[in-house]
């Protein structure tokens, strides 16, 4: 096997890895988003329901896309949009859903 043939399949491979987590935690932050309700976000001072819906829904489109895109071997041209998913889904797991998600109203 070529070295050349042997960094095309290692970067293939992470690359899939990472967007296997990308998508992962993409929809878990949209599920979050989902299930609290729309007036814990007024209460938390934090953006509404439906924006955040939006962000994180987006965010888990493209993360799910970027999964077919690095098995097909396509990674590298979708690894910015990729980045700002996973940015988006981590700004709301980490700064949104610790407001919004211990209230049940």
């Amino acid at each position: 096997m070529s070295p050349i043939l042997l960094v095309w399949y290692v970067t293939t491979f992470v690359d899939t890895l990472l967007a296997i987590a990308a998508a992962v935690v993409g929809v878990l932050a949209f599920v979050r988003a989902w299930m609290s309700p729309a007036n814990a976000y007024d209460f938390a001072g934090k953006r509404p329901k439906n924006t955040w819906l939006a962000l994180t829904g987006g965010s888990a489109a493209v993360s799910l896309f970027s999964v077919f895109a690095a098995v097909t071997g396509g990674g590298n041209s979708v690894l910015i949009l990729q980045l700002v998913a996973a940015v988006i889904s981590c700004v709301f797991l980490a700064g949104v859903w610790p407001s919004v998600g211990r209230r049940r109203f």
